[in-house]
Order: structure tokens, then sequence, then C-alpha cells
């Protein structure tokens, strides 16, 4: 269920991701370079983790910086969903930072989901992922 939702959230990212770029797209690109910076962050704080405190503080930023862009980017989704598939050429290179930093983000999500699974009695982590879970869904 965890992993549902974690693929809803880089799905979600991916639309918006696809709706960002320079110039005519300042705004969108503005979205997207922080989704990625945050996914980017997110994966090295995950990859060096050794500690459930370690892991709730990760999560407790990225999943802060979910929810201070999440009414763009459902925008950015609802209104560029076909650039999914054909974004504008000046997009291009945003869209393959965005989805390198996918990529990590999607390599750490099964050491997450341990770390979660290892620590059930960590209420700060068991919190944090209920709120992160819950960001997701509103994506």
């Amino acid at each position: 269920m965890l992993q549902k939702r974690l693929i809803l959230v880089l799905l979600a990212a991916l639309l918006i991701m696809t709706g960002c770029g320079g110039g005519k797209y300042a705004k969108e690109e503005t979205v997207l370079n922080s989704l990625t910076k945050a996914m980017e962050a997110f994966t090295a704080s995950i990859n060096s983790a050794d500690t459930p405190e370690a892991v709730t503080q990760a999560l407790g930023l990225f999943t802060g910086t979910l929810e201070k862009y999440l009414p763009q980017m459902k925008t950015l989704a609802a209104d560029h969903a076909d650039w999914e598939t054909n974004p504008p050429d000046d997009l291009k290179v945003t869209f393959d930072k965005f989805n390198s930093a996918k990529a990590g983000f999607e390599s750490v999500m099964p050491k997450l989901t341990a770390m979660a699974q290892d620590n059930l009695g960590d209420v700060d982590l068991q919190n944090a992922m209920n709120k992160f879970i819950s960001v997701v869904k509103d994506l």
C-alpha cells in the first residue's frame, strides 16, 4: 500500500514536472526545480540515514516541500497533462533532471519502507510516515 502511494507521488510530480520549463514556463520551472531538489536531498538523506530519527527528519522535510507545492502540483497536472508524453522542447533539460531525481527517489523507497516496518514502535517515524501518506493522498 505504501509503495502504491509513493508511486502516485512520483506520477503526480512527473505530471507537474512536465508542465515546467524556462522562459514562458518560469513559474512551472520553479515548481519543478524545487521538487527536483527536494527529491535529491531526500534521496541523499535516506541513503545516508542509519537511524529512525534521521529518516523521520528527512521525511518531514520532504513532506513539507510536497505540502508547500501541492496546489501548484495539482494545477500543473490538470493544465499540462499532455506534457507528460509530449513536453515542449524548452523543457527537455528540466525533464531530464527531474527524471533523474525521480529515479533516485524510487531507489530509496525500499529502505524507507523497511525502516518504517522495522520501527513500528517509533511514534515520531510512524507519524512522519502517516503525514507523508496523507499528503500523497491529496495528490
